[in-house]
């Protein structure tokens, strides 16, 4: 594709961006429409914690691909929710890990159920093959954008 040609609507990164809000908004309806209390970026937040509970805010914020800011504001609003609760690292008192309450893990089932939905309406009267193929070729894309080491550096 040339500069001349370049067309934003049929762009890489304009449609992978709309996918990416199109999901986000539709499991947003399917959380309001099912009562769960939390957003879809809290909601990122939890699925972490349910792989592996008491991550640090670096944790999440790089399993996440955030901002460390970013994530202490979702983590507030998980917090007044009662859904997680801060604690003191106990070998390094600068660090403060974040659990899982019982109401947080309670939310389990029924994110995952509301997850599950979304994706089959997103990928209803896609042949698997074709899916497979889309999501090998867009973790390429990404490796092809990751800076040298950067890898490296995410995985320590």
């Amino acid at each position: 594709m040339s500069a001349k040609n370049f067309c934003l609507e049929a762009s890489l990164g304009y449609l992978t961006h709309r996918a990416a809000r199109d999901l986000a908004n539709d499991l947003g309806r399917r959380f309001a429409a099912a009562d769960l209390p939390l957003t879809v970026e809290q909601w990122r937040v939890l699925t972490r914690l349910w792989g592996r509970d008491g991550q640090t805010q670096q944790d999440l914020a790089q399993g996440l691909m955030q901002e460390k800011t970013g994530i202490s504001r979702l983590v507030d609003g998980l917090e007044s929710r009662s859904l997680v609760v801060r604690s003191r690292d106990g070998q390094d008192h600068r660090k403060r890990r974040i659990y899982l309450t019982v109401e947080g893990r309670k939310l389990q089932r029924r994110c995952e159920l509301a997850a599950v939905e979304s994706q089959e309406q997103a990928v209803r009267g896609v042949k698997p093959g074709d899916l497979e193929r889309c999501l090998t070729v867009l973790a390429a894309v990404s490796l092809n954008l990751v800076p040298d080491g950067a890898l490296e550096s995410e995985e320590e």
